[in-house]
């Protein structure tokens, strides 16, 4: 028997793992975490799912989802994934960032407030090693120091994937910290079928929506598209109160409006698929306000702050093709976007320069392909390249003489072999190879992951492996004024590895699956940025730092119950020999957190859930000195179904606790309001229908 059956190359030019039919029944979740107030709390709730139920008796087929959505997940990496699946939180007013919040050893940072800003950390990774793609293309460029979430639209968003420690081949850039993959949806065959969307919420939001799907020509099974097109805006007005800067004297603090906060983000997408052919554009209009630090601002007198509006088109096109025993394909792409910043205030960058443009180009093309050696090999092979071009207009270069042109080219090239070491398929190996070039410099790096099933209900796995990450143009070359170029920045290396067991079965009629996970990472010449004087900064290699944790992710469905837990405890050090430094905590990296859900259905047409989010000793700075306060937040909700309309209605923050989380800095003094306060209670009301 052959134990590996042929890859599919999907329509997002990536590599999808079909594996081995030996492995039957349902798998194990493939992903962690942990936390004793978590488990105990996750302990308390499965154990009321097996007491007699008072409500009415609903016969459900959300177990038999669960089961097949765990299955299906399990074999997307050999290493450990999240995937959270959008159509879950359906109606509740979800950003990215906001589903990403469920996951465990990922910590979303909101630099400048909900709606604004967003980068990730993953394992206590820095935001710049996280790569983040949308359908299968990467988002990183060189031109950015991180991947901003919040300018991802999540209107079309079918499912989020999220790979820790071992990065599957499908991923040319495997991401020290991890990958986040967005998956949008895909085009549907037969009789074209429109949704419309439309929401309202606290603060002035608003969003709607409308998607068509369907097949085209006379075979409509064969060739399919989608077009679909979002809108969502919002004022961001929300009310806080502000200390004026002074945390000592209380007396001078004033109820204020966060001004300058609002923000306009339209989204079309059209995808078309027929055969092994795909095609996929994506126009994003994003019209931001970047309001200024909150102490002492939000008065009648204070500055507006800046503007920034960002325009992105992508272009792909791809094919993917059998050529005898072998599987393989190909694609194009191509990316432009502009930003363009004013500041009629002169307060952008502390310079007073007040109108900049920034323009990126890249042009991508890869191969791929798979095939089957033998019966306990199967083989994935990725190869791409990418050239870009940054042009720098206006103030930052004119007044300032910065450098108005950069450019980078990267080759990528990964190699992948999966191979039962057993003949009934429990034992399996997966070594891979990766190799890097950009700016002329190049690295190696080496992974592999090993799983053994020893039964049907357990999953083991254990993963080792070096990472590398070459500095980006961002770091390497500055912004053309304010950062210094540092042409000598090393590439940032080092390893990483995690142990794994994992459940899925029945506890008393419940589908109940439970993953741990103990992960840790060490990383050699950390790239940090540095202010040089008050007006300059440099990036430099200047760390070393490691990471321990444990994840825990656990699922329990019970006729109309259903509960969601992740929670995850890391240290996160910096290890820089002999520096005042050396085993503080690093920044963004909290030693807690965690997220639980319940969620009920009534009946066939109403549900409801309860979520409970905690962050908790999160420090802002490099030395200890300042940290978060720390996070808990509760969110509530309600959904009405009748046949294709579906309405929700909802509180996110039920205790308005957001405005309140401030800083801490020595025991002794004030806490200190966040420089940028997070939105408090909000209300929405959406509702969706499908023709």
């Amino acid at each position: 028997m052959l134990y590996f059956t042929r890859t599919r190359v999907s329509t997002s030019l990536s590599l999808e793992r079909d594996f081995m039919p030996f492995l039957t029944g349902r798998g194990a979740l493939s992903t962690p975490a942990s936390s004793l107030f978590a488990a105990i709390a996750a302990l308390a709730l499965l154990l009321s799912f097996t007491q007699p139920c008072l409500a009415e008796t609903v016969e459900l087929d959300e177990e038999v989802v669960s089961a097949s959505r765990i299955d299906e997940d399990r074999y997307r990496s050999p290493g450990s994934v999240t995937v959270v699946h959008a159509d879950e939180l359906e109606g509740e007013n979800r950003s990215l960032p906001d589903m990403l919040e469920h996951v465990p050893g990922l910590n979303v940072i909101r630099l400048r407030g909900r709606g604004a800003y967003t980068v990730a950390s993953v394992r206590g990774s820095t935001s710049a090693q996280v790569a983040v793609y949308v359908d299968g293309v990467l988002q990183n460029t060189g031109s950015d120091a991180a991947v901003d979430l919040s300018a991802i639209p999540a209107g079309e968003v079918e499912r989020v994937e999220v790979y820790r420690g071992y990065i599957p081949a499908r991923f040319s850039e495997a991401g020290m910290g991890g990958v986040i993959n967005v998956v949008t949806r895909a085009p549907e065959s037969g009789k074209a079928r429109t949704s419309v969307k439309a929401g309202i919420g606290s603060f002035g939001e608003v969003s709607f929506g409308a998607a068509v799907s369907g097949g085209t020509g006379k075979d409509k099974d064969k060739g399919k598209f989608l077009a679909a097109v979002n809108h969502a805006g919002t004022r961001g007005d929300f009310p806080y109160r502000n200390d004026n800067g002074t945390p000592y004297n209380t007396a001078d603090d004033y109820d204020a409006d966060r001004k300058n906060n609002g923000r306009d983000m339209t989204d079309v997408l059209l995808k078309w698929e027929d055969g092994g052919w795909a095609a996929r554009l994506n126009w994003n209009r994003d019209d931001r306000d970047l309001p200024l630090p909150a102490p002492g601002n939000d008065k009648p007198t204070s500055p507006r702050g800046a503007e920034l509006d960002t325009d992105k088109l992508e272009l792909s096109i791809s094919n993917s093709r059998r050529a005898g025993a072998v599987d393989w394909g190909w694609s194009l792409g191509w990316m432009r976007r502009s930003r363009v910043y004013d500041n009629p205030d002169g307060t952008l960058g502390g310079l007073g320069e007040r109108h900049n443009e920034y323009i990126t180009e890249r042009l991508s093309a890869a191969l791929n392909a798979s095939w089957s050696p033998s019966e306990r090999h199967f083989v994935e092979v990725l190869a791409e390249w990418s050239g870009e071009t940054l042009d720098a207009r206006g103030d930052i270069v004119d007044m300032y003489l910065g450098t108005p042109r950069f450019d980078q080219n990267v080759w990528r090239a990964v190699v992948q072999d999966s191979i039962a070491l057993t003949r009934d398929g429990k034992l399996i190996l997966t070594p891979s190879v990766r190799w890097d070039s950009s700016d002329g410099e190049s690295k190696t790096a080496w992974a592999a992951a090993l799983e053994y099933r020893p039964s049907e209900p357990w999953l083991f796995s254990a993963t080792f492996g070096s990472y590398s990450r070459a500095p980006n143009l961002y770091e390497r070359y500055g912004d053309g004024a304010t950062i210094r170029p540092n042409a000598g920045l090393k590439w940032e290396t080092g390893l990483q590895w995690d142990a794994r067991a994992a459940w899925h079965g029945a506890v008393k009629n419940a589908d109940v699956s439970l993953s741990l996970t103990y992960f840790g990472r060490k990383t050699d010449d950390l790239i940090e940025f540095i202010m040089t004087s008050p007006r300059y900064g440099i990036y430099e290699n200047i760390a070393k730092a490691s990471v321990n944790g444990v994840e825990l992710e656990g699922t329990a469905v019970k006729g109309p119950w259903k509960l969601s837990l992740s929670a995850t405890w890391m240290s996160a050090l910096n290890e820089t020999p002999d520096s005042y430094r050396e085993d503080k905590r690093l920044p963004n990296a909290p030693l807690w957190a965690w997220t639980a859900r319940v969620t009920r259905e009534f009946s066939a047409r109403l549900s409801a859930f309860v979520e409970w989010r905690f962050v908790g000793a999160n420090y802002f700075d490099q030395n200890e000195l300042v940290r978060y306060d720390d996070m808990s937040l509760l969110n509530v909700g309600v959904k009405w179904t009748n046949g294709d309309t579906d309405v929700a209605l909802g509180v996110n923050d039920l205790f308005n606790d957001g405005p309140g989380i401030g800083l801490k800095t020595t025991p002794s003094a004030p806490e200190r309001m966040n420089w940028y306060p997070l939105e408090g209670r909000s209300f929405y009301l959406t509702v969706s229908r499908k023709f």
